[in-house]
């Protein structure tokens, strides 16, 4: 990789570039001569952090971060914290550039842009840019208060107090004046103000702990260790003598890993007899405190800030936005486009028009100038005509529908998070993180999951174990012990008992700590993993008691006997590896070689050097407790030589301190030593099923969503956890399982599966890790993909992180279906990323997962809640919303379109402009904003009993064409008819005394009364459920109309108390004659009429299934329900209705509907 120079400059330390020869001596500031720091998150950039020493009246607190005085050099990273979008300056600007990323804020810009030019308007602009100024802003304060809460939580962290080295002592400080060098002192429970190099602490060791469930959600305590050669350096003025500086990587997000170095400068006087090599010292992640974390069980530590602010690992982390949309979003923006295409026809039309009454005006003479006996108007005005109409036309695309979404989502987030049913003891309430996605809950198809941590509780029980080729069941009662004591030291049979034990003690990342308030002696035992827990449990039961761990040492209490040991070195267990091993040297100075891990690394590493029969009854041991659902791990050591264990060392101290490329150099070097092992074990936890999974797991399939399972465990592990969870049913699925490691074995055994019939409940497949890279490989990625379509059920054992993540991108693309992928570790995170819906799980692995997911619960019971009744109502009512928002537009508009024929293409306007600018946003605007919130089907103990109401075709394909295209027919006919009663029945008489005949505006008033309560009317037709807040919704819209029409009517009349025909709004006269009324309601009730037929028909006598289960609910047919339940579970997938079960007095049952069974009482109620 490309060396970049990224030096950190301080106020009495100059620039060292990466390539400075070593020992170095300081040079002078220079800041006006400083470039600025690249950032790279990919490549190896660097940077040097010199120890700040700043010089100064001790006991002044910093400037104001206003005054210039402090502000940070150039190339110097502060610490504000700063995660807001906007500034005050930056809000209008970048708030729109935001918005304006929508469609519909496109095209109302256009129209905005149109009625400024003049001529073209048929009405004032004001009509049109209010209304559009109006949905802007509501958008723009709700986005203006989440950054303003933004705001607050950054003022509050930047204002916490922290003492910093000043002049020789530490003195109190805002954390938003910190500088990467400074030199910082954190005390007992505070938490750590930026990313921090530990170089020393209360304890003479070195040794503090820190608890980081801000970060990753672990609450377990984590060791971590001073610096070696600083641990000693405790005093400010220690701290101020002090001449050194640290090379570490670029800022980045990885939480866990971290390369730097430390390095002395020429002349320091505690290591002045240190040789070259001794001098540059390597600091890893167990040298550094993040930004978020919390000091525990410790007095105080000190620490160089090496990152801050936004270059901290915490706020890297955080700026990871998701970018997904929802489906009914994709579907609106294409549906948004036809309707625009739909526009300019029409406009067409209607200018085509124009132009043919222009070119016969003569049969017109009111269109003439009698003086000159000419068109009054040219060809290019009439042309221009088109633009009046696009204006004329434009309510045809509802206004009101992106604020009233975004309404619906907020408000729908909050039912999620304020619901109790959704909280755990532990994690809490759920937390909604992308409001964009509660729709889409309700279309899942796929649902991808993890098997540990998300099926399990991942509390892990050592269970049984293998030694030397023989099992034992109980070892947590000492059996091992036991069998210890028929042995002899020495036997065979002795040292693989006791290296087994040693290994379960030492090859671990365990704490030990003394229990607050316990006996002396008792300890507790803190790691990240549990399974390590259990392992170190299993050595205590067997009198192998781990007392103590340090940075460099252990202690074991081995049968009475207390035995310490050098840890020389640890190779960390990560995703790719599978495996741990830990180099550690005895009190008679030999060094041993732990590793434990999984089975399939293990094998190779063991094979060769441990007996075959050992190695075979094992591997039958192995198996056995896989085929229980356990899991297993092998155990394996190796004596080093003296002269192995130098060249190690050398080669070791390299590549650990070194920055670039260290990961791979230390696992090149790893790989070096984890071979030729000796298998002494194998180990075996149990990891219980969560509450409720098997339910949980059996409510989904009923509700046809595809169930994956995609985990790392062995493949015999897999199908237990799979049976016990209920995932494979055996009496109702039939099993296809497919491993191998060649096409040539794999091939027909995918033929085999491909042709196996599906049982009652469908077929499900299991597939091992090496064939799941063999079948999604391009050349037979099309027979894996189309037998993953015909089960319901898939397991996928041995996956690696990166082979989840292409799964479920390869069933998102291929089969166009809505996935869910749902896990609780950071192995799990490429997953979640993948799908279209992301859901974490709050558990024993930390927060990783919670932090990358969309949505995050605390248990995997959850889940079905989440979808069946939060993901339901949100797919529901987000759909209604937008098929009445869309319906009430084109009611609205299509007279608009009838008058211009009527007026001879003058492209005039028959509804008032105020109405216009009211119909969307006050007359109408409530109604479907409550159906997106309130609006239900089913209550939720329904959705509970059957879930088969998830998967009905009104669930999973919620906003189609057809659908749309059926609202719309609606309301243009009802348009049509409302048009012709306003131009005739309105027009064939006079309202108004001496004569006076009726005006534009008094026909546009009875025309938009009949609007509004026409919709009114379709609001009670479709609404499934009634509420308080329903209505009032209908009442507010109501009055709200006529309350706001006679108010703008007397503003706009041209004295208080005098009524104008043809001016202001309506003409109050209007409102005291029968025959308006009559002509409102008989018309109304007329072009509603249709509405209520076809919903009494469709109600009656084709319901569909949701309808058939609320009126059995209704009318007491609890025992039918039940029936009905079946009868939905016994269908066949794929649509393929069943033979009519008979009834109890043997007739068959008759069918109606989607391919449900109605029994004949729902019919009559």
């Amino acid at each position: 990789a490309r060396i970049q120079q990224y030096s950190v400059r301080s106020r009495d330390a100059g620039t060292i570039p990466l390539n400075a020869v070593h020992p170095f001596e300081p040079q002078e500031a220079n800041l006006m001569q400083t470039q600025p720091s690249e950032r790279s998150f990919g490549s190896k950039v660097q940077r040097t952090v010199h120890i700040r020493k700043e010089d100064g009246d001790p006991g002044a607190l910093p400037p104001r971060f206003w005054e210039k005085a402090y502000r940070p050099p150039p190339g110097v990273a502060g610490n504000m914290l700063k995660t807001t979008k906007y500034t005050l300056l930056t809000f209008l600007p970048k708030n729109l550039m935001e918005q304006f990323r929508r469609l519909f804020n496109v095209f109302w810009l256009m129209q905005c842009v149109i009625v400024l030019i003049p001529g073209l308007s048929p009405y004032s602009s004001f009509t049109t840019i209010s209304g559009f100024v109006f949905v802007l802003g509501v958008a723009g304060l709700k986005d203006a208060y989440e950054d303003y809460q933004r705001y607050k939580a950054d003022k509050h962290a930047n204002a916490t107090t922290v003492q910093v080295l000043r002049g020789g002592r530490f003195v109190q400080a805002e954390s938003w004046t910190l500088l990467v060098g400074d030199v910082v002192k954190i005390h007992k429970e505070e938490e750590f103000p930026a990313d921090l190099a530990v170089v020393s602490s209360s304890e003479d060791a070195g040794t503090l702990y820190v608890e980081t469930s801000n970060l990753d959600g672990e609450r377990t305590l984590k060791r971590l260790y001073a610096l070696e050669p600083l641990k000693t350096y405790k005093e400010a003025s220690q701290l101020q003598n002090l001449n050194a500086l640290l090379l570490v990587e670029a800022p980045n997000d990885k939480l866990y890993k971290f390369s730097g170095q430390l390095r002395f400068a020429q002349g320091n006087a505690s290591i002045s007899q240190a040789s070259d090599s001794d001098a540059v010292h390597a600091i890893n992640v167990e040298n550094v405190c993040l930004r978020g974390a919390r000091l525990k069980n410790t007095e105080f530590m000190i620490g160089v800030v090496v990152y801050a602010g936004m270059e901290s690992k915490l706020q890297m982390n955080s700026m990871m936005a998701s970018a997904k949309f929802s489906s009914i979003e994709k579907r609106l923006n294409r549906y948004i486009i036809y309707l625009f295409i739909l526009i300019i026809l029409i406009c067409v039309f209607l200018t085509v028009g124009s132009l043919v009454v222009y070119s016969n005006a003569v049969d017109h003479d009111y269109l003439t100038d009698h003086e000159d006996s000419s068109p009054k108007f040219s060809f290019a005005s009439q042309f221009l005509n088109f633009f009046t109409y696009l204006v004329l036309l434009n309510a045809f695309i509802p206004l009101s529908l992106v604020v009233s979404m975004e309404l619906a989502t907020f408000a729908q987030r909050f039912f999620m998070i304020w619901d109790c049913k959704m909280e755990t003891e532990l994690a809490g309430p759920m937390k909604n993180q992308a409001s964009a996605l509660n729709a889409e809950l309700g279309q899942i198809e796929y649902v991808f999951c993890d098997k540990t941590g998300t099926l399990t509780q991942n509390r892990m029980v050592f269970k049984h174990c293998s030694v030397k080729g023989e099992k034992f069941l109980d070892p947590m009662l000492g059996q091992l012990d036991e069998q210890l004591d028929k042995y002899k030291e020495g036997d065979p049979e002795y040292t693989y008992m006791y290296d087994f034990l040693r290994l379960l003690a030492l090859c671990n990342d365990v704490i030990p700590q003394r229990k607050e308030g316990a006996t002396a002696g008792e300890l507790e035992y803190n790691s990240a993993s549990p399974d390590e827990i259990s392992l170190v449990q299993a050595a205590v039961a067997n009198k192998f008691e781990l007392l103590s761990r340090d940075i460099d040492k252990a202690s074991v209490r081995e049968r009475g006997k207390v035995v310490s040991y050098e840890q020389l070195a640890v190779f960390d267990f990560t995703s790719d590896r599978r495996r741990m091993s830990v180099l550690v040297r005895t009190e008679e100075g030999k060094y041993m070689l732990l590793t434990k891990g999984a089975d399939m690394v293990m094998l190779p590493l063991c094979s060769t050097s441990t007996p075959q029969n050992i190695m075979k009854k094992s591997l039958e041991h192995m198996d056995a407790f896989a085929n229980q659902g356990y899991r297993v791990m092998l155990a394996g050591m190796r004596q080093i030589s003296n002269e192995e264990y130098a060249v190690f060392a050398e080669r070791y101290h390299h590549a650990s301190t070194t920055i670039a490329n260290r990961d791979e150099a230390l696992e090149d070097l790893y790989a070096t030593m984890e071979k030729d092992l000796l298998c002494v074990g194998v180990t075996c936890v149990e990891d219980k099923l969560q509450e409720e999974v098997p339910d949980t797991v059996q409510y989904l399939l009923r509700a046809e969503m595809h169930v994956w399972i995609l985990t790392g465990d062995k493949l015999e592990t897999a199908i237990n956890i799979a049976h016990s969870s209920s995932i494979i049913d055996r009496e109702t699925m039939t099993t296809a399982v497919i491993d191998g490691d060649e096409w040539a074995e794999i091939g027909p055994m995918t033929e085999s599966a491909m042709q196996l019939e599906p049982g009652v409940k469908g077929k499900a497949l299991v597939i091992g890790g090496h064939a799941l890279a063999v079948l999604t490989e391009e050349e037979h990625v099309d027979k894996f993909v189309q037998l993953c379509s015909d089960c319901q059920v898939v397991v996928c054992a041995r996956c690696a992180p990166v082979q989840k993540a292409e799964v479920v991108t390869l069933v998102m693309k291929r089969l166009n279906k809505i996935s869910l992928a749902i896990g609780d570790g950071g192995n799990d995170v490429p997953m979640i990323l993948s799908a279209d819906v992301g859901v974490g799980i709050m558990g024993n692995e930390g927060m990783q997962a919670s932090r990358s997911s969309d949505f995050s619960i605390g248990e995997f019971r959850l889940l079905k809640r989440l979808l069946s009744v939060h993901g339901r109502y949100s797919s529901l009512r987000m759909c209604d919303l937008i098929k009445f928002s869309f319906y009430k537009n084109v009611c609205f508009c299509t007279p608009q379109v009838v008058f211009a024929v009527y007026n001879l293409f003058s492209a005039n306007t028959i509804h008032n402009e105020w109405i216009i600018l009211a119909y969307n946003i006050v007359f109408t605007g409530l109604q479907p904003l409550a159906v997106a919130i309130f609006e239900k089907d089913l209550p939720e103990d329904l959705i509970d009993l059957f879930p088969e109401a998830y998967c009905t075709e009104e669930r999973k394909n919620p906003l189609t064409a057809y659908m749309l295209m059926e609202w719309e027919a609606h309301a243009v006919m009802q348009g049509i008819l409302f048009a012709f009663a306003a131009l005739y029945a309105v027009g064939s008489g006079g309202y108004v005394a001496d004569g006076l005949s009726v005006g534009i505006d008094s026909t546009g008033f009875i025309l938009s009364s009949m609007v509004v309560w026409c919709v009114t009317l379709k609001y009670c037709v479709m609404l499934r459920s009634f509420t308080v807040m329903h209505y009032i919704a209908i009442w507010l819209s109501i009055l709200g109309f006529y309350l706001g029409l006679i108010i703008l009517n007397a503003w706009n009349s041209p004295s208080a108390g005098q009524s104008v025909n043809g001016y202001g709004v309506i003409n109050l006269v209007v409102l005291s004659q029968i025959k308006s009324w009559m002509i409102i309601v008989c018309f109304t009730l007329l072009a509603a009429m249709p509405d209520v037929i076809i919903a009494y028909v469709r109600t009656n006598y084709f319901p569909a299934e949701w309808q058939v289960v609320h009126a059995a609910d209704r009318y007491g047919k609890r025992d039918e329900l039940e029936k009905l339940s079946y009868r939905f579970h016994a269908r066949p997938r794929g649509g393929i209705e069943p033979s009519p079960e008979p009834s109890p007095n043997g007739s068959p049952r008759s069918t109606h509907g989607q391919g449900v069974t109605v029994d004949s009482f729902v019919l009559q109620s």
